[in-house]
């Protein structure tokens, strides 16, 4: 692979990612209010820490959107550790065989 192209993979991914982190802080700010103790009879039991609200409950439904945004912040990072790790291995796999890039 290029190195042009590993840093355009990069930077889609970084930004994937940060976009992923921006929607997380949106999603603090429109539950900020929220009640600050669990109530298991609706099923707000799931707790967020929220900058400057302290801890807030949420439902399965309201907690669901960040657990797929972390997820595809950590997805994105995963793969961008592999990308530099695959190219990594093949250069020193190369360098034993005497290839060049």
């Amino acid at each position: 692979m290029t190195d042009k192209l590993q840093t355009k993979i990069t930077y889609v991914l970084a930004g994937i990612s940060l976009a992923s982190l921006l929607l997380t802080f949106a999603l603090d700010s429109r539950y900020a209010n929220n009640p600050q103790v669990p109530d298991p009879s609706i099923g707000r039991v799931f707790a967020r820490a929220v900058k400057s609200h302290g801890l807030v409950y949420l439902t399965p439904y309201e907690y669901e959107p960040y657990r797929w945004l972390m997820g595809l912040v950590f997805l994105c990072w995963g793969l961008i550790v592999l990308l530099y790790a695959v190219d990594f291995l093949q250069s020193i796999f190369l360098q034993k065989r005497g290839d060049k890039k």
